[in-house]
């Protein structure tokens, strides 16, 4: 009797084991799916922002070869004309030399974070696409733009590299072409920060900041963003700049967020 209920122990035990066996392979197989279909999914994503991007280029090309007027070429809304057909929520381009980061801006004030989680073509989307914060107004004199760390290094990975100085050295402009415009930046300072509790006092919420145009409102956003910086890089708006911020997150703590800041400079010959 008591061999018998050993073997059935022993049976029930083995049995059990070839369940969890099964079940951990079945997981296994399912995380690998869920893994694969992600990696797919950001590698299509990636890749449809090069199309993107590639078509931009070629347009302007295209523009500039039809054009023999050098300040029609700067400045020439009709160069993104497609991606506007494409999607009336395109706002410009942004771009860093010499990284990943070239992209489409978008804005939608009505659903403000709706490129948070869809892509260029308003399809459900891992990447989203970078985008100008809901509240801002033409001639407010500061662009705030939001767009995803992606552990791929795509979207605005790339400006977590300004936490260095010697990349900031090697990256100090920023384009960033309107449908009105052709921008220049110069990144003046880079620093981390959050989205605070509103029980939270003594912060600075650079995000705050919608309209610089008056003197004291613009002192106080520079004279903080001085403050923030990680390092001194000898160049700091003055009243009158037009500046550019760009916000990404950031997993130094909880609702972190890195920001780097740029003023508008005149374009070199």
């Amino acid at each position: 009797m008591r061999n018998n209920k050993d073997r059935n122990k022993n049976d029930i035990y083995q049995y059990g084991l070839k369940l969890w066996k099964i079940s951990s392979f079945m997981l296994l197989l399912f995380s690998l799916f869920m893994i694969g279909t992600t990696l797919y999914g950001l590698k299509k994503e990636n890749d449809y922002f090069e199309v993107l991007a590639a078509a931009k280029e070629e347009q302007m090309t295209v523009k500039n070869k039809e054009s023999s007027i050098e300040e029609e070429q700067k400045n020439d809304p009709i160069k993104y004309e497609k991606l506007v057909t494409q999607n009336k929520d395109f706002f410009g381009w942004i771009k860093i030399e010499n990284t990943p980061l070239d992209y489409p801006v978008m804005y939608s004030p009505d659903d403000p974070e709706f490129y948070l989680s869809h892509d260029f073509e308003k399809n459900k989307s891992i990447s989203g696409v970078p985008f100008v914060d809901g509240d801002y107004t033409e001639g407010c004199g500061i662009y705030i733009i939001y767009g995803h760390n992606m552990k791929n290094g795509t979207m605005f990975h790339t400006i977590l590299g300004y936490k260095d100085y010697d990349f900031w050295q090697q990256h100090k402009i920023i384009t960033f072409h309107t449908l009105s415009e052709d921008q220049t930046y110069e990144v003046v300072s880079a620093f981390y920060s959050k989205t605070y509790r509103k029980d939270e006092k003594n912060v600075f919420r650079f995000y705050n900041y919608k309209d610089i145009r008056d003197e004291k409102t613009f002192y106080e956003f520079a004279g903080n963003v001085k403050e923030s910086a990680l390092y001194e890089t000898g160049e700091m708006p003055i009243y009158g700049d037009e500046l550019l911020v760009l916000v990404t997150c950031s997993y130094h703590t909880e609702e972190g967020k890195f920001v780097v800041v740029a003023r508008r400079i005149q374009q070199q010959e």
